[in-house]
């Protein structure tokens, strides 16, 4: 397989970049606090007659956790709800009382948990950050709408007067993005790491901001896997 070493390879694994993968000595002692502070969140909102479940994202399942060279390293969780569905709820509770449980729920639990100081709400994700910024752990909410589809909870700012809105926004089937992810060939493993990292780094510098990095792992799931059903790499029996 000489072309994956070949030029356009050495093209994405050249340059300075401004974020670096973190080593697992380094982030799992830190992955661990957030498990500890994270773990009771479900058995709070069952409380609440709300059944939910946590789930890594597929970047930090895959071992590709990344730190800016100027921001902290982040993790990224769902915070999935299995019950009831998001009609049922928004009548129990409504989008914005149910994003404001949530919190409330992760504030008991940082005064349960020592080790983190401040908790954020932004559009798509709660982030909360351990009290020496060393990391952060963005949560974001997500359910199956009636169709099927994946679904996450947005927060959308409003110019006062006007109310912000809380609405079910459709997202991407991340089960089918983890189904490609795994019949990617491990010849190409190399290849996706050096992708993904490329991809942090040129949206960091195009948009002054870094992206969510499952979205990016999801572009980047997407586009190894047409390499690889170009080259003929794939067992689709």
């Amino acid at each position: 397989m000489v072309w994956l070493r070949g030029r356009d390879f050495l093209m994405i694994r050249k340059g300075s970049f401004m974020i670096e993968y973190v080593n697992p000595s380094e982030y799992k002692p830190y992955r661990l606090q957030c498990h500890n502070l994270l773990a009771g969140l479900p058995g709070k909102m069952k409380e609440q007659g709300i059944s939910c479940v946590l789930s890594n994202t597929g970047s930090m399942r895959q071992h590709l956790i990344t730190r800016s060279l100027s921001e902290p390293m982040d993790f990224d969780v769902n915070l999935v709800i299995t019950y009831p569905d998001i009609l049922v709820l928004n009548r129990m509770v409504g989008t914005r009382e149910f994003k404001r449980r949530v919190m409330e729920a992760l504030r008991e639990l940082m005064g349960e948990v020592p080790g983190f100081s401040r908790m954020e709400d932004s559009t798509s994700v709660i982030t909360v950050w351990d009290e020496k910024e060393r990391f952060k752990v963005d949560l974001a909410i997500i359910s199956t709408n009636r169709a099927g589809q994946a679904v996450i909870l947005h927060h959308i700012r409003k110019e006062d007067p006007e109310p912000d809105q809380y609405l079910w926004q459709i997202m991407p089937d991340f089960s089918r993005v983890e189904k490609k992810s795994q019949s990617i060939p491990s010849a190409l493993r190399g290849y996706f790491r050096a992708l993904y990292l490329r991809k942090q780094n040129d949206y960091e510098v195009r948009e002054g901001r870094r992206r969510s990095s499952y979205e990016i792992y999801r572009e980047t799931v997407n586009e190894v896997y047409q390499l690889a059903l170009s080259k003929g790499l794939l067992d689709l029996n």
